[in-house]
């Protein structure tokens, strides 16, 4: 199924405002060193706690919110003035975003050894958003050079 760009970025501004909940969720239990279970798998306070919880001094959740925040204002900039500066840092945000997730999830299963729900759960919603934003994105830019090499006789065959 093929949306628009349009529908790409109003589903991935839904998808960024469920971020900011769930990496809030997150970042409260954090702050407020509230011990907390999972629904699933059972890791949530071993992750939470662990040492990869915290980067540069400041708890991993709340760059997360720090993320979903930008990526909402990013796509509502974009939806409200078209504006291409927008939508082009919101598709860099989408891959960065969905690289770091990668990096988590990583920590999580080989490194710390316990995976956390709502952990899980923000980096699925970061590669949503890498595949509503930046998948697009790099299929049309290789679509498109396959039409130039075409045109001017240099194509890869």
């Amino acid at each position: 199924m093929k949306f628009s760009q349009d529908v790409r970025v109003k589903l991935s501004l839904v998808i960024s405002i469920f971020g900011i909940g769930d990496a809030g969720f997150l970042a409260y239990q954090h702050f407020n060193y509230n011990p907390f279970e999972c629904p699933a798998f059972g890791g949530c306070e071993i992750v939470t706690t662990s040492d990869y919880a915290v980067l540069f001094g400041i708890p991993t959740a709340f760059w997360g919110v720090v993320f979903y925040l930008g990526m909402s204002s990013l796509l509502l900039w974009y939806l409200l003035a078209l504006n291409k500066t927008a939508i082009k840092l919101a598709i860099f945000g989408s891959f960065t975003g969905f690289i770091f997730s990668l990096y988590l999830v990583y920590l999580q299963i080989v490194v710390i050894g316990a995976i956390c729900f709502y952990c899980m759960l923000s980096a699925a919603t970061s590669t949503f958003l890498f595949l509503l934003l930046g998948v697009p994105f790099v299929i049309a830019k290789i679509s498109s050079s396959d039409r130039l090499n075409k045109s001017d006789g240099t194509s890869n065959k």
